[in-house]
């Protein structure tokens, strides 16, 4: 009897004491446990083409170097929480094979990242590719030949191409519009006429009424407008000096004005930017053609 009362204790404490064991084993394997994401204030990313991207986080808000640049809110939120996860989680082991990291992109193939605190580094890793079940990321860090998985995909969030904030207007609905050109201005309205109807029309130069959908195509691009890259932030070639077309949004509490200037010579987009904002953005040739018109357009 007694035999049997040891064997079945061995069957059930045996397993248990396994799994807490592999447990336990498999928390020190996170390298990155120590950290307080609460407390980092800046995040440094070199990319395969050793492309160097910074964040720098202040009174609350991220920014990206070195023009202070805002940050994509949505991707920002997604970075710590994934971070927050990462911190807490369990580490597996996918390979102890140098070799290996080549293949799941945790070598020099892989994003490395690094994670300060007050100027002072406190962890370091490398992003791999995603796993095959789609919900699981392969990390390294320098001088170490393991390959770890992380239940967590940071592909989104530590997309840095897309950290920097990209709208130019986030407008309400305007009824009136001007479209300054150098020799010529349009206005465009809805509000009620003298008879009470309302409906799109320009009033300056001469009264004509306008399309409805073309007219309001004019009016969402301009007041829901994205960039479609962020230039160097240097007015020499941009031409928003002497535009060829400033853009005046009025609404209820609102009045805005964006301003068009040249094509860049590298790309086949154009320098754009508001008149209250020293920030210069570039748009796509389809968005600007959207933006450029005459009353004959519209109607």
């Amino acid at each position: 009897m007694l035999l049997i009362l040891v064997g079945v204790t061995y069957l059930y404490v045996g397993p248990i004491q396994k799994w807490k064991e592999d447990k336990q084993n498999a928390r020190s394997r996170n390298f990155l446990s120590h950290i307080d994401m609460e407390l980092v204030d800046q995040v440094e990313v070199v990319d395969q083409d050793k492309v160097m991207y910074i964040i720098k986080k202040e009174a609350g808000q991220w920014w990206v170097e070195p023009n202070k640049w805002p940050t994509e809110k949505i991707l920002m939120d997604a970075l710590e929480e994934k971070m927050k996860i990462i911190i807490a989680s369990d580490f597996g082991i996918t390979s102890v094979n140098l070799n290996n990291k080549t293949r799941f992109q945790t070598g020099d193939n892989g994003l490395k990242v690094k994670l300060f605190q007050d100027e002072t580094e406190v962890g370091d890793f490398i992003i791999g590719k995603i796993a095959n079940n789609y919900q699981s990321t392969y990390i390294s860090r320098e001088n170490d030949d393991k390959t770890y998985s992380v239940k967590e995909t940071l592909v989104r969030a530590f997309d840095v191409s897309s950290w920097e904030d990209r709208t130019i207007t986030d407008l309400g609905e305007a009824d009136t519009v001007i479209l300054k050109y150098p020799n010529q201005e349009i206005e465009i309205t809805n509000t009620p006429d003298s008879r009470g109807e309302v409906y799109w029309r320009s009033i300056r130069p001469y009264l004509a009424r306008l399309n409805k959908e073309k007219t309001e195509t004019l009016i969402n691009t301009a007041r829901k407008l994205e960039a479609s890259s962020i230039p160097a932030q240097n007015m020499e070639i941009t031409g928003l000096d002497k535009p060829v077309l400033q853009i005046q949004l009025k609404g209820e509490g609102m009045d805005e004005t964006l301003v068009l200037g040249n094509k860049n010579p590298a790309t086949n987009e154009y320098f754009v930017k508001k008149l209250n904002d020293n920030k210069i953005y570039l748009i796509t040739k389809e968005k600007r053609d959207e933006l450029v018109k005459q009353i004959a357009n519209l109607r």
